[in-house]
């Protein structure tokens, strides 16, 4: 546990993320609306070194990197997302179904 790397303020993890053949990145975010909604995709994790001071991962992802951003930032998604080891698309569709959320893939 270090100091914040930005605001140098608080507690925050340092350490880089073991490599994965399958992994999903995904947030719960809120529509403009004010309604929730979840985001997902799927990728995995290379063995890469830590990018950046804090908890640090790489993901190569199944669709374009730059198309992947240039899409959930025009979508309004905030920063940050989860990194969840494993594929769990149909555990998070079935979640957004039992919530009644919509759910974004990318």
């Amino acid at each position: 546990v270090g100091v914040h790397p930005n605001r140098k303020i608080g507690p925050a993890m340092d350490f880089g993320c073991r490599e994965s053949a399958e992994a999903t990145v995904f947030r719960v975010g809120r529509r403009p609306d004010g309604h929730f909604r979840l985001f997902a995709l799927e990728g995995k994790v290379l063995d890469k070194p830590k990018q950046f001071c804090g908890t640090s991962i790489v993901v190569q992802t199944h669709s374009s990197a730059k198309d992947i951003v240039c899409k959930s930032v025009k979508d309004g998604w905030e920063p940050h997302f989860v990194v969840a080891y494993g594929a769990i698309f149909k555990e998070l569709e079935a979640l957004a179904d039992m919530l009644d959320l919509e759910l974004r893939t990318y």
